[in-house]
């Protein structure tokens, strides 16, 4: 797997959710073997014993092995043992509790898309812990469309049953080893900029009150793990004059 994210460890933290405002794009040149997506992640137990790491994923992703098409599906993935035999995709196991008020769930066809150098679309999603139950609530906020989607138990996890250590945020991409790495985002890289290249925006953390808050420049660091692939911008955690509305932002993605 390769990528090309933002995170926030535990320095800061520990969190209790994240936010994200994903642009959607239909991946160009896809092939049937390749997995390309955009989401976050909060998680636990990266330092420690492979084991150890617990993470709920949600955002949208193009899979043809896993839903038989190339269209832009809305998934969430989980796992309690670093991905070794917990957790899945959507729902292809026990695990993840969807809302009987849900619109979007997991695996559906997300429509309309982003066109390069033409109208953008995207969708936002919110996890977040209830404070209550321990439970890890699934939340898309966009307006008309915002409400619960579902949650994920408690039960399900070891060290990311109180909190989250680490949350990032960006594109991922999969394929065969040694063959030719898939587009990521648009297929552009982030320095072509809004309207070219993917965005991710609205990136909040939750703290342990169930505050929300952005996300600013000096509390992330980024990740590109093949910079001749793939890219993200400088994360802007404002808009310069102190505003903080829709920022908490960067650019990502690569032909491949």
């Amino acid at each position: 797997m390769q990528w090309a994210v933002y995170q926030r460890r535990v320095s800061d933290g520990p969190f209790y959710g994240g936010k994200a405002q994903l642009n959607v794009y239909a991946v160009p040149n896809i092939q049937s073997y390749q997995i390309s997506s955009s989401s976050f992640r909060p998680s636990s137990g990266l330092d420690g014993p492979s084991k150890n790491f617990n993470a709920i994923q949600a955002g949208w992703q193009v899979n043809p092995a896993l839903y038989h098409d190339y269209d832009v599906h809305f998934f969430i993935y989980w796992t309690a043992d670093g991905y070794e035999s917990t957790g899945c995709y959507d729902l292809l196991c026990k695990g993840f509790v969807v809302d009987n008020s849900a619109k979007l769930k997991p695996g559906y066809i997300i429509t309309p898309v982003s066109e390069y150098n033409g109208p953008q679309y995207y969708f936002t999603l919110r996890i977040q812990k209830n404070l209550e139950t321990g439970d890890w609530w699934l939340y898309r906020d966009d307006g008309d469309d915002a409400g619960p989607l579902g949650y994920w138990p408690k039960s399900l996890f070891t060290t990311l049953a109180d909190n989250a250590s680490d949350v990032e945020w960006g594109g991922y991409v999969r394929s065969l080893k040694d063959d030719i790495n898939p587009p990521m985002g648009s297929g552009h890289f982030s320095s072509e900029g809004e309207g070219k290249a993917a965005y991710i925006k609205n990136i909040k953390v939750v703290n342990s009150i169930g505050d929300i808050y952005t996300v600013i420049e000096d509390m992330v660091t980024s990740y590109v793990d093949r910079q001749d692939c793939y890219s993200v911008s400088d994360f802007k955690g404002s808009n310069g004059s102190g505003g903080g509305d829709g920022y908490g932002y960067f650019l990502f993605g690569g032909p491949g």
